[in-house]
């Protein structure tokens, strides 16, 4: 009876720690997916104020 309480409890701490392991999984990948939205947002603020530069440029020039 004990044994197969133990092993019971045994097979719930495999399971939570599982669970806690996915859990972790996820948040790492959500975490990269911001840090690369972030990346693309940068990049794009940056080619948005070199046009911009540009347009400044060729208004001058006109």
């Amino acid at each position: 009876m004990s044994k197969s309480l133990e092993q019971e409890q045994e097979q719930e701490q495999e399971q939570e720690q599982e669970q806690e392991q996915e859990q972790e999984q996820e948040q790492e990948q959500e975490q990269e997916k911001y840090q690369i939205y972030h990346k693309l947002l940068s990049l794009l603020n940056y080619f948005l104020l070199r046009i911009k530069a540009l347009l400044v440029i060729f208004r001058r020039l006109i």
